[in-house]
This record gives C-alpha cells, sequence and structure tokens, in this order.
C-alpha cells in the first residue's frame, strides 16, 4: 500500500502515556517490511519461532566467549564473533 501510494516515509506515533497508541509496535509488525524487500514471508507462528531463535542468537553474541556457532531452522552463524559486551544498567 505505501509503495501504491508512492510515498518514502510512512510513521506512527508511539507515546506511553496514550492508550491509543500502544499498540504502535503490533502495527509496525503487520506491515511486513522485510517480504517487501525480499525477505522470507512467514505465517505468525513462524514469525515466532524465528524471534525465539533470533533472541537465542542475540544472547549468545553478547556473551563474551568463542566464536559463535549455531544451526536452527530459520537462522545459521558458523563461527560469529561475540561482541560488544553490553553494559548492566
Amino acid at each position: 500500500m505505501v509503495e501504491e501510494l508512492e510515498l518514502d516515509v510512512l510513521a506512527f506515533q508511539d507515546h506511553p502515556y496514550q492508550p491509543g497508541f500502544l499498540d504502535t509496535w503490533t502495527l509496525l509488525s503487520f506491515l511486513d517490511a522485510i517480504a517487501a524487500m525480499g525477505g522470507p514471508r512467514r505465517t505468525a507462528a513462524e514469525n515466532v519461532d524465528a524471534l525465539e531463535e533470533a533472541i537465542t542468537i542475540i544472547r549468545r553474541l553478547w556473551t563474551p566467549g568463542p566464536p559463535v556457532h549455531f544451526s536452527g531452522r530459520w537462522y545459521r552463524l558458523e563461527g560469529a564473533r561475540p561482541g560488544p559486551r553490553t553494559s548492566a544498567p
């Protein structure tokens, strides 16, 4: 739809104190920009599975140590180096 309207930018308001704007992240996920850029189109359940894998990978990459190897259904790493280390609040 954005492409059909020939828009260059599409923005959504997100404000934690106004209940009408709390679903911004849900709305953004519905736009499926990844598929528009040639990425895979997944079902909602597949997106949840892929997100779980991505979180596992991010945690491993944030943990100091040897290169990370990961072979999942959605993502694969072959010796990615961890870092930089996150700082505690």
